[in-house]
């Protein structure tokens, strides 16, 4: 599923922007 590939890449990006 598309979604669950989107998802994953939110919190991707969410994960980097708490990183910083």
């Amino acid at each position: 599923m598309v979604w669950q590939s989107n998802i994953k890449f939110l919190i991707g990006l969410t994960s980097l922007m708490f990183l910083a």
